[in-house]
């Protein structure tokens, strides 16, 4: 409780101070949001149960005075933001619903999600303090209040969230909270688990393995479990060996992202360099970024490595060669998988863009279109 009370306590002594001067109160509540304070303070504000009307459901005093206190520094931070949002010709305000509302003063566009300014993630976390912190009432079988970004598990190292909009998006994140639009691992939980995959990254890699139709996959980093999940739903007779020396993660991925027992067997418990295995494996996947190892003893003859190399860039190998692809530009080199697709008679999936720009792999549509945004799907 003291925690939040100094957060707030300082916020507003800063507010006070520099009244004429928005600049040192911002670099102030920067620091916050870089010491990851923001999902401290929403997870205590949002742990009470609240009726429509916002009052507790529960007389426990003390955690319902915690969550207050949680909910003042809130404020005195989005009041922050509005007047940053304001400095970029952006006002806040409510629809009909109560859910928040971002204006453009300028253009009158409007839209319920927080704008993607050209400012580092810190100031674009700022940006999204008054819709943290606007619940709004959900009408159905029972009336119910709705956070529109939920702390379902935080711990050090890991958080779980649920971002709701027209659908729930899980999110997962490693380390500081990044906000809305920089997650490490997310899922739309209105899909079941295993039929799809949103980021680029992993429809590359479970494209470039389906494709090769292999017996054995080795998996070096578990992430959120989502590409083995996906795996194991559309080629359920594959071997997979998961090499995953974090339990929290595996946990988190059983827990809150469906990640099966019957592939919690194939996990091992170790990194990948205390891995020993006799077996060769006709494809390996790497999800760890930046692993610089060299796999190739565990690969088989005419294997395929395939590895998330950095956030912007995924790699697989061919023979000798080495074949990049970025997922903001030069998609000519996506000329790389159409080769490997051409040698195949028919392929069971497709990857598939939200938008009507999509990317089709099979023996069908030899056609190939690519967009710069990151939204790919793939899909049976």
């Amino acid at each position: 409780m003291q925690f939040c009370k100094n957060i707030a306590e300082k916020t507003r002594l800063e507010l006070l101070e520099n009244q004429s001067s928005d600049t040192p109160v911002i670099s102030r509540t920067i620091q916050f949001i870089q010491e990851n304070c923001v999902l401290e303070l929403l997870q205590m504000a949002q742990k009470p149960k609240r009726g429509v009307d916002f009052k507790p459901l529960e007389p426990l005093k003390e955690e319902v005075k915690l969550a207050d206190e949680a909910l003042l520094a809130l404020s005195e931070m989005c009041s922050i933001a509005l007047i940053h949002l304001a400095f970029h010709g952006w006002e806040v305000a409510e629809d009909v619903q109560g859910k928040c509302l971002y204006m453009n003063s300028k253009t009158g566009q409007y839209q319920h999600l927080p704008p993607q300014l050209d400012v580092d993630w810190p100031e674009q976390v700022l940006h999204q303090l008054p819709l943290l912190v606007a619940p709004f009432v959900v009408d159905g079988e029972v009336r119910k209040i709705v956070w529109p970004l939920t702390v379902v598990y935080k711990s050090k190292h890991l958080s779980v969230l649920d971002l709701r909009s027209d659908t729930t998006i899980r999110h997962l994140q490693f380390g500081c909270w990044k906000g809305i639009y920089q997650p490490d691992a997310e899922t739309d939980r209105s899909w079941g688990v295993g039929s799809h995959l949103e980021e680029w990254y992993l429809c590359t890699l479970a494209g470039l393995c389906l494709l090769e139709q292999p017996t054995s996959v080795l998996v070096v980093g578990l992430h959120s479990g989502a590409l083995c999940s996906f795996l194991q739903s559309h080629a359920p007779t594959m071997r997979l060996t998961i090499v995953e020396p974090d339990q929290e993660l595996l946990a988190v991925a059983s827990d809150y992202f469906g990640f099966s027992q019957d592939l919690v067997k194939n996990v091992h418990s170790t990194s990948i360099d205390a891995f020993i295995s006799t077996e060769k494996f006709d494809v390996i996947l790497v999800q760890q970024l930046d692993l610089g190892k060299d796999l190739s003893h565990l690969l088989a003859s005419n294997g395929l490595i395939a590895s998330y190399a950095t956030e912007s860039e995924l790699y697989w190998t061919d023979g000798d060669q080495k074949i990049a692809v970025n997922k903001k530009s030069d998609w000519s080199k996506w000329n790389a998988v159409m080769k490997v697709v051409e040698a195949h008679q028919e392929m069971p999936f497709t990857l598939q863009h939200h938008t009507d720009t999509h990317l089709v792999w099979g023996s069908n549509s030899q056609e190939m279109m690519a967009s710069t945004d990151d939204a790919w799907a793939l899909f049976e």
